[in-house]
């Protein structure tokens, strides 16, 4: 798989299973989550878990669009509640709550992030620009 400079940024793409280059170290965040994180028998254990974030995001949803008047951007429902899953089976715990600040942030970055992979890269064509970041996309990610 191609992973794109703009999804790169500057660091902590190398422990990320998925922006890490194919090789060693990404076999070995490939077994362990395989191993430790996607079991049935873990993800069986999750179930309960799973469906009470699916009726947090639906609550969430019948909340904010409650009055009637409002449109609901229901992508960001989803994308926090896959992330809450996620978290959920790696932590234990809901990383982000809807409701919050800091989940409006993150949710607002990693669109950013989303955009400027979108947008067409001089440097995922020609490798010798890569270090001279000609767009700047790496930059602002």
């Amino acid at each position: 798989m191609k992973i794109y400079e703009a999804m790169k940024g500057d660091y902590g793409n190398a422990g990320s299973l998925i922006t890490a280059q194919y090789g060693p170290h990404w076999r070995m965040l490939r077994r362990l989550s395989t191993i430790k994180f996607f079991v049935t028998s873990r993800l069986d254990a999750m179930r309960g878990v799973h469906n009470r974030c699916i009726d947090m995001m639906v609550q969430f949803v019948e909340d904010v669009g409650a009055g009637g008047t409002k449109s609901v951007d229901v992508g960001r429902f989803f994308f926090l509640m896959a992330f809450n899953l996620i978290g959920s089976l790696m932590f234990s715990k809901d990383l982000l709550d809807p409701k919050s600040e800091r989940g409006a942030k993150f949710f607002y970055h990693v669109g950013k992030v989303m955009e400027f992979t979108r947008k067409p890269n001089v440097a995922d064509f020609l490798p010798l620009l890569r270090w001279l970041d000609p767009q700047g996309l790496r930059r602002k990610t």
